[in-house]
């Protein structure tokens, strides 16, 4: 089987998020991603933008490089378009499921619930398969409950308690360039993005709502952006702004299929967010729902 030839938009050596140029590009380079797939094009917002990170880190001359998602969408040469936009720029996947095209996109999948459901209404209608980046159900200790639920190793789980407190970044604030995390319009923040992963393992775990009751509070709405890049923040020019996005979420009385389960998360920006923070909060998650199951 041939190689999935991808697109890549999104990859830049000035990007305020780098998943593209730290997750994305790594993997489509090393052995293991070659053997799937192959990078055949880059898209930016101009074609000099393009060709400057396709300079920059230092890819194939050959690949093709486009200033816009429309002249992207008409190259028959592409399988595979993987968006690691903003996410309120997610709208440059229109061109290619409208031309049929397979497509991945970063969580959140768009700003709001209506953007959302017009990218899936239009990939229905155009036969796109499409997939986001939510690999929570995946890791280690979720597919290892899910297999011990599934066997009856731990009986019939009647209820279930998660409480998370979320806390990224640095402890006196955000970085200066995610200041878009306190304008909820954008639709990335600490709320859509991290709430999102964790409800995505939950439900591979416990399965869906069968109702919900939600509630969402602002407790600390001044937020102080920092100067600096990450590791090096620095209090000289530091401002603070209001955010309009709620740091705290609460869904008590929520009831799925065969489970209850009430849940409060709070997105703090405090401390700092690494991969054995993540694996802590899905280990506390796993525990909890382990603790409410009846023995058989």
């Amino acid at each position: 089987m041939s190689p999935i030839r991808v697109a890549l938009i999104g990859l830049s050596a000035s990007a305020k998020t780098s998943w593209a140029a730290e997750f994305h590009l790594p993997y489509l380079l090393s052995e293991r991603g070659r053997k799937s797939y192959t990078l055949v094009a880059l898209c930016n917002t101009s074609v000099a933008a393009a060709q400057a990170s396709l300079d920059h880190f230092n890819l194939d001359p050959n690949i093709k490089i486009y200033g816009n998602s429309e002249d992207l969408s008409r190259d028959p040469d592409i399988d595979l378009l993987v968006v690691a936009t903003r996410v309120d720029v997610h709208h440059v996947a229109i061109p290619s499921i409208r031309a049929g095209k397979d497509v991945f996109i970063e969580w959140p999948l768009a700003e709001n619930l209506a953007a959302a459901e017009h990218l899936a209404k239009l990939a229905h209608e155009n036969g796109s398969k499409t997939f986001t980046g939510l690999q929570g159900r995946y890791a280690p200790p979720v597919i290892k409950v899910c297999g011990l639920l599934a066997s009856g190793a731990v009986g019939k789980v009647i209820s279930s308690d998660v409480r998370a407190l979320r806390t990224v970044f640095d402890p006196r604030g955000l970085p200066e360039s995610l200041e878009y995390f306190t304008d909820i319009k954008v639709g990335g923040n600490l709320i859509s993005v991290v709430l999102g992963h964790v409800m995505d393992f939950i439900h591979s775990t416990l399965g869906e709502y069968a109702e919900y009751d939600s509630r969402a509070q602002i407790q600390k709405p001044n937020v102080t952006l920092l100067s600096g890049g990450y590791g090096s923040f620095s209090d000289n020019d530091s401002r603070t702004v209001t955010s309009n996005v709620p740091d705290m979420v609460s869904m008590p009385k929520t009831w799925l299929a065969d489970a209850v389960m009430a849940r409060t998360t709070r997105a703090r920006v405090r401390g700092a967010m690494n991969v054995v923070a993540m694996l802590c909060c899905v280990i506390d998650v796993v525990l909890s729902i382990l603790c409410c199951a009846v023995l058989c």
